[in-house]
């Protein structure tokens, strides 16, 4: 164990002593975000449809992993992925903001499971509001009773019937 100090030597070794009595392997004290997501990546997704496992991967690479990635999971903070949320709600919608951290919260939860981190920092943090997304591109009403309008002039077929 090293440290700076001689003090601190002697506390970390202390944490890896209580983790050991808490059943914690000493395996994760170096293992970081972007391990942990690379492994929900990899064995996390076993059984979902091929384009939900597209679009959790570009979401991973592109905001989790360059965010996040270089944090050992043992030290990642609520204060963390608070400060990586509010830099990402400037960029992204909130829809977004919240399948990233679902991944986040999913990934965390299956280090977890293999004794990697001892709680999920995730859960304890609110989700801000991220940029409005994208204009829908369904019609109105009004534009619906317009193009019905119409095509009951035009003599075309309408597809809704009328009452």
């Amino acid at each position: 164990m090293s440290g700076k100090t001689k003090t601190e030597a002697k506390n970390k070794l202390k944490e890896i002593l209580r983790d050991l009595d808490d059943g914690h392997g000493v395996q994760g004290h170096r293992f970081t975000v972007e391990n942990a997501v690379r492994d929900w990546l990899e064995h996390g997704l076993s059984g979902r449809d091929p384009k939900r496992i597209a679009a959790n991967r570009f979401l991973a690479e592109r905001h989790v992993i360059p965010g996040l990635g270089r944090r050992r999971l043992r030290e990642l903070s609520a204060d963390d992925v608070d400060r990586w949320l509010a830099t990402e709600a400037q960029i992204v919608s909130t829809s977004t903001l919240s399948k990233m951290m679902s991944i986040l919260r999913r990934t965390i939860q299956r280090q977890m499971a293999r004794d990697r981190v001892k709680r999920n920092v995730a859960l304890l943090c609110e989700l801000p509001k991220g940029q409005s997304g994208r204009p829908s591109k369904s019609m109105t009403l009004e534009q619906a009773k317009a193009l019905l309008r119409r095509d009951a002039r035009c003599g075309s077929p309408s597809v809704v019937s009328r009452r």
